[in-house]
């Protein structure tokens, strides 16, 4: 993790992470649950942090909505929004190279 914030400036964004949520230097880690009703995280001046915006397809913290962030200047702002889960997972399943269990785990957003 030092290794990473010896590269950000002040804030980095990451995506395709599959965790939604914020680092901080410290080093912590605040996921979008913990971060009240609606999630967001409010920067401050003297912190670096870097922001998982999480993943549009396959989030990996247990919820299977479709996972992105909204940058303001003050704030990141984390929203869910429901997909065709059914589709998704039968478009995998008819890949006969792929495992089922890859189509049936975006059920549990794992």
């Amino acid at each position: 993790m030092n290794a990473i914030f010896d590269r950000v400036e002040r804030i980095a964004m990451v995506g395709h992470t599959h965790v939604p949520g914020v680092f901080s230097e410290d080093p912590d880690f605040f996921p979008p649950r913990e971060m009240g009703d609606p999630p967001r995280y409010t920067f401050s001046d003297d912190e670096k942090i870097v922001i998982n915006v999480g993943s549009v397809g396959q989030p990996r913290d247990n919820d299977p909505r479709a996972s992105y962030a909204v940058m303001h200047d003050d704030r990141v702002e984390f929203h869910r929004v429901a997909y065709d889960i059914d589709a998704t997972a039968d478009k995998i399943k008819s890949i006969p190279e792929l495992h089922d269990w890859l189509g049936d785990r975006l059920y549990d957003g794992r």
